[in-house]
């Protein structure tokens, strides 16, 4: 379509349409799906952009108005339950269990964990076995600012196998995710495969990283910590990934509740006033 073509009504109708539309993956479209508001919302703000370009350039006379809609009301709230992760796990090649295994740790993105080194140069390491860390250059993260996290008991066993097998197949990318020494640069494919056996919909692999974080406040993790680790400048950015489930309340209330008992029957019985 001619640029000067596009006006007001075209894309109301572009909307409505792709609106309706499945997901395809693989080059089929997946039953049941439709395309996310998100996606819509963020494909009518690019044409708007490249209309005003377009404008700028004298190309066009005028650019159409096009209202996005606010997405702050939307809040993506989903995250991965224990049992399927587990699943997702079970149905995974040890490959791709590690970079699920490095998501569900590290609250990173799916970008941010592939694109990981062992080294940063000048002797700087950026998976930091020794101190416990992995440190992310500003570069390497959307926010531009550098973040510092930390390395669990399990992906200490990941990083550990990774480093053993890349000790015997030359890793000329010093990427610390690989297979077989060569990067590992998406897990899309098998990550669809692992939900459709296991059953799992509505599954993103951006919903790890609100997973993750969800885990670490709930744990008791200070939020500043947690800000830090994960990258969030801002309280209600922070806000917007902690999406506690009735698991997490029932977890949190019956330490509660179990201390209690505890503290009761410490002190003969007796309820211990506040």
């Amino acid at each position: 379509m001619l640029l000067s073509d596009i006006d007001r009504s075209k894309v109301m109708e572009y909307r409505a349409k792709r609106s309706l539309e499945p997901i395809v993956r693989r080059g089929k479209a997946v039953a049941g799906t439709k395309i996310s508001f998100s996606t819509v919302n963020r494909e009518l703000a690019f044409l708007r952009y490249l209309l005003n370009l377009a404008a700028d350039d004298d190309i066009i006379e005028k650019v159409p108005r096009i209202r996005l809609k606010s997405e702050k009301e939307r809040k993506r709230d989903r995250i991965v339950s224990d049992d399927e992760y587990r699943g997702l796990l079970d149905n995974t090649a040890r490959p791709v269990q590690r970079v699920l295994i490095g998501l569900y740790e590290t609250a990173m993105r799916v970008n941010e964990l592939l694109m990981l080194t062992w080294d940063l140069g000048n002797g700087l390491k950026a998976v930091d076995l020794k101190a416990g860390f992995i440190r992310l250059p500003a570069e390497a993260v959307k926010e531009k600012g550098k973040r510092t996290v930390p390395i669990s008991p399990e992906l200490r066993v990941v990083f550990d196998e990774l480093k053993a097998e890349q000790a015997k197949v030359s890793n000329i990318s010093n990427r610390a995710f690989t297979r077989d020494g060569r990067p590992i640069k998406n897990i899309r494919t098998a990550f669809e495969l692992a939900k459709e056996k296991v059953k799992i919909k509505d599954l993103w692999l951006h919903d790890f990283r609100h997973t993750c974080i969800t885990r670490w406040s709930m744990s008791g993790i200070p939020v500043e910590a947690v800000m830090a680790a994960s990258g969030h400048h801002s309280i209600e950015m922070h806000q917007s990934y902690v999406n506690v489930k009735e698991s997490h309340l029932n977890e949190s209330f019956n330490k509660m509740f179990t201390g209690c008992l505890h503290e009761k029957a410490a002190n003969g019985g007796k309820a211990v006033s506040g």
